[in-house]
């Protein structure tokens, strides 16, 4: 008696029907209403990168993506291989962290060893959402070897990419933005391509969103209204929030102006 190999080839109305079967994919939001409408929601499977300059807000963005899911039961896995967790907890989330998961150590750092971790969350708490900050600290001793070989960045971007899927979950990856290499006739505009490490890394995500700190473009006096306020005119808590790249609903090159709150977190200024 044959065995049917889980790798043979099959025709589309067989995999269709296969598929069919599966769980519908499950849709989430963030409570941010413009970015929530120009990505369509965030989905099991996606894998979003969060980018920007170094203190530009990411790790900010994701702590209020976090607290925001967590309001909703969404359970969140944190792998903060940058900040010590002393610092995640005092400075980003204020002293005052909602419910969610962290490995109890920080001994490694490879791929396999956040898949061991993934499995391990969604297994014991129904872990849908992971934040790991930031990806250029993720490796391998593969990678110490060869720090230099683009296919092994590429390679584990790819892994990571497999992991949102294999487990269901929305990954978010934080990366840096590389300032140096805008053109500095564009300086102002953020492009996928400006990310640092491969072009893999845009081309593999669900969807980019960058962030941008405006303190010091321009300052002016709190104003009463918030709904006339110039585009040009920024207070020290306002920033930008690029949808640069998103596959499910098409934007590109959107952004939205928003202000970090008395209590750290990003919101979105009204629309009108």
């Amino acid at each position: 008696m044959s065995t049917l190999s889980p790798d043979r080839i099959v025709s589309s109305k067989e995999l269709a029907d296969e598929l069919s079967k599966l769980p519908p994919q499950k849709f989430f939001k963030s409570g941010l209403e413009g970015l929530d409408t120009l990505l369509k929601g965030f989905a099991e499977g996606d894998f979003i990168v969060v980018a920007g300059e170094q203190k530009s807000g990411k790790t900010t963005l994701c702590a209020t993506l976090t607290r925001r899911f967590t309001q909703q039961d969404i359970p969140c896995l944190w792998f903060s291989v940058e900040l010590p967790y002393q610092e995640l907890f005092d400075q980003v989330f204020r002293g005052d962290p909602p419910l969610f998961y962290l490995p109890r150590t920080r001994d490694e750092k490879s791929v396999q060893w956040i898949e061991k971790k993934i499995k391990e969350a969604v297994e014991k708490f129904g872990i849908k959402v992971v934040f790991i900050d930031h990806l250029g600290l993720v490796r391998d001793e593969k990678t110490f070897l060869q720090r230099n070989s683009i296919d092994i960045i590429d390679e584990r971007i790819a892994q990571l990419r497999e992991l949102a899927l294999k487990y269901r979950i929305c990954l978010f990856g934080v990366s840096e933005y590389n300032k140096e290499s805008i053109n500095k006739a564009d300086k102002t505009e953020m492009k996928t391509g400006n990310l640092r490490g491969t072009a893999r890394l845009g081309y593999t995500a669900s969807a980019v969103i960058g962030i941008e700190r405006l303190a010091g473009v321009k300052t002016a006096r709190v104003w009463q209204d918030i709904k006339n306020q110039p585009e040009d005119i920024f207070l020290k808590t306002d920033m930008w929030i690029y949808v640069l790249d998103c596959r499910r609903s098409g934007a590109r090159k959107i952004k939205i102006k928003c202000y970090q709150n008395d209590m750290g977190d990003i919101c979105e200024y009204e629309m009108v």
